[in-house]
């Protein structure tokens, strides 16, 4: 089966999907499904805007493209699967955590914060704090009519300190503990349909430390009893 299929059928059988991908493309895979059962909304966690169209990539890598291309930016053949652009609509997506936005300005990526997309930034967790953040998306997405929601994790959202095996690299991020409560947050909702995880390279975690971690960070995330 494609994800695609897995998905649409897991939506059928109100199951909750958890998706271990290899980068963000994975997206690509997920949210048309998603459309393709009615509206839904994407709550995007990310160290970067994943905002490049081809032309503007410094990688040529669909993983630095996926946001642009789930909201309908990018080349056809790739953004609209089964006639169903855009997978989800700027409106429709909260960004939290962004810390690239020097370099999206050095290489010329469309800047997310001129959309409709929702953004909460590092620069503005570390100003306001976590709890007043996470309060921010969640009044947001209250008001939002959809079927529900996707929350995409690339763990390079974390600070490098804590989560080094990754491909590219910036200065600062979240810790787990902020991770887990945007995390628990969003599914006490109610209405998250599923998440995917992705970005983690173990040929950078040899003695696989950083995996425990990450792992044991998503149960404490999912323990939503405590």
């Amino acid at each position: 089966m494609t994800l695609s299929e897995v998905i649409s059928d897991t939506v059928d059988k109100n199951l909750f999907t958890f998706v271990l991908g290899g980068d963000c493309s994975i997206l690509l895979g997920i949210m048309p499904a998603l459309k393709a059962k009615g509206t839904y909304g994407l709550l995007f966690i990310d160290a970067h805007a994943d905002f490049y169209e081809p032309e503007k990539s410094t990688t040529g890598e669909v993983a630095d493209m996926d946001l642009a291309m789930v909201t309908g930016r990018g080349p056809e053949v790739l953004i609209n699967i089964d006639n169903l652009k855009p997978y989800v609509k700027d409106e429709n997506v909260v960004h939290f955590g962004q810390r690239d936005e020097e370099e999206t300005k050095k290489f010329g990526s469309r800047d997310i914060r001129n959309t409709k997309i929702k953004c909460i930034t590092l620069a503005d967790i570390e100003h306001r704090g976590i709890r007043t953040a996470i309060a921010e998306a969640l009044q947001y997405i209250d008001q939002l009519e959809t079927e529900g929601f996707w929350i995409h994790f690339d763990t390079d959202v974390l600070a490098d300190e804590i989560n080094p095996a990754v491909e590219y690299h910036l200065p600062g991020g979240l810790v787990f503990k902020q991770v887990e409560q945007l995390i628990k947050s969003f599914l006490l909702t109610g209405r998250i349909a599923g998440i995917s995880v992705t970005i983690f390279n173990p040929r950078f975690d040899q003695d696989r430390h950083i995996s425990k971690n990450i792992a044991e960070s998503l149960g404490r995330s999912f323990d939503l009893a405590v």
